[in-house]
């Protein structure tokens, strides 16, 4: 109950505080790239409850509709303006809308899209759904630190530990592993 307290605040306040970093965005977008402002997705939440997740869409929307749902570093489909929002991690500032909804925390597994979870271990997917998945985790604070990736029996043991551990001190950690990892130049 502290951690959703925690979230909302949080995501409250990020909100009314970086309104003026949505609209700038939601401008270059639009200008730039003269598609939609945001991007929506089916991804698998708390309980296994689909929702959809919103973030400043940073891909050509056609392209998008017909590919992967992997997107890789220097994947095509990704816009001029899109490449500077995921640099500087601004595509992700819509996931606080799904926070303060209660679909998202701060701090817990990445919600994946429902075909790709169905692809996960059994035990995994148990252990995904027992967590609000989250705008950030561990897991990638390894990839922007470009460590390789890792084996399914860390992530279950990472995602069990968090299961168990997770507290806004803990979460308030990871949260400070993950700023200086921004890029604003």
């Amino acid at each position: 109950m502290i951690k959703r307290v925690f979230d909302f605040t949080a995501a409250a306040i990020g909100l009314a505080i970086l309104w003026p970093v949505f609209l700038a965005c939601a401008v270059f977008i639009w200008l730039g790239d003269g598609g939609p402002i945001l991007f929506t997705q089916a991804r698998v939440g708390l309980g296994g409850k689909q929702f959809y997740i919103r973030k400043f869409c940073t891909m050509l929307a056609v392209k998008t509709q017909l590919a992967s749902a992997i997107t890789i570093a220097n994947d095509d489909r990704i816009t001029p303006i899109g490449k500077i929002l995921r640099q500087m991690k601004l595509d992700e500032l819509p996931q606080l809308i799904n926070v303060l909804l209660g679909d998202m925390s701060l701090v817990g597994p990445r919600p994946e899209v429902p075909h790709l979870f169905l692809q996960y271990l059994k035990d995994l997917q148990i252990v995904m759904i027992g967590l609000r998945p989250g705008i950030t985790d561990f897991a990638s604070l390894e990839v922007a630190l470009q460590h390789p990736h890792r084996p399914p029996q860390a992530i279950f043991a990472w995602l069990s530990w968090l299961l168990l551990n997770l507290s806004v001190f803990s979460e308030l950690h990871l949260i400070a592993d993950y700023f200086p990892l921004v890029k604003f130049t």
